[in-house]
């Protein structure tokens, strides 16, 4: 299996990938690939993760090529037309990555967005009939620096109105930041003295588990705000979904 990178990507996804045998890794670091040079390096590729320009998405439509793939794209510059082409090409499933909903949290993270680019997304993809069949997905940390109170409660506000809107296709998944070594988070953690310096990223029991994710000390304890969600709404859903069946 070839898999062709012309994006750069975290060190740890190339080593998982490195891991794997039977893959044949085609990694181009440096400056984005010319058109030309993208074509000729994604022949014989049976999966590629790039940057992908409209006029890719174009020459996909004018040369009839059926095929699916999805995108990872960034959440505040996705203008209609080039969604349009991108579902024409063969998009079947975007994701976003804001990472948070209140402004002090995205500011903290560093994600150069504010909370109207956050809704203003969501309404795009659940307010136009053009995008009814594209899944969207959203990811956000629960609890990451920066956040608050106040920013929990947009959390679940959001996470329920995503979920709602898009049910069935795609929606919002809640998780807490994965503490790895040489990553923002992890030096933001032990600046903070949140962890320590000689921290165990790999224990050997449950136990330990919780300390490697990154949860704000002074929010920590309404974390049961999120996992007693997370654990209602499928007991809603089937409860919903019991009372139609005996119904009918």
């Amino acid at each position: 299996m070839k898999v062709l990178i012309t994006r750069e990507i975290p060190q740890s996804g190339i080593e998982i990938l490195e891991s794997h045998p039977e893959i044949q890794l085609d990694y181009r670091k440096g400056p984005p690939l010319s058109v030309p040079e993208l074509k000729k390096a994604a022949k014989g590729a049976d999966a590629i993760i790039s940057v992908i320009p409209d006029s890719i998405t174009e020459e996909i439509i004018k040369r009839g090529l059926k095929v699916k793939w999805s995108a990872w794209m960034e959440l505040k510059h996705i203008p209609k037309h080039f969604l349009l082409l991108a579902i024409k090409a063969g998009c079947t499933s975007i994701t976003f990555s804001p990472d948070a909903v209140s402004q002090s949290a995205l500011n903290a993270l560093q994600k150069e967005l504010n909370e109207k680019d956050v809704k203003d997304s969501l309404k795009l993809f659940t307010g136009n009939k053009d995008f009814g069949d594209l899944n969207v997905t959203y990811s956000i940390f629960v609890n990451p620096p920066g956040e608050t109170f106040t920013g929990i409660l947009k959390t679940i506000l959001f996470y329920l109105k995503a979920k709602l809107f898009l049910r069935g296709r795609g929606g919002p998944f809640l998780n807490w930041i994965r503490l790895e070594p040489e990553t923002k988070a992890f030096q933001y953690a032990l600046k903070k003295g949140i962890i320590k310096k000689h921290i165990d990223l790999l224990p050997d029991d449950e136990s330990d588990l919780k300390n490697m994710f990154y949860s704000n000390p002074s929010l920590r304890l309404f974390d049961f705000l999120i996992i007693g969600m997370l654990k209602f709404l499928p007991m809603i859903k089937k409860l919903f979904s019991n009372g139609r069946s005996g119904y009918q």
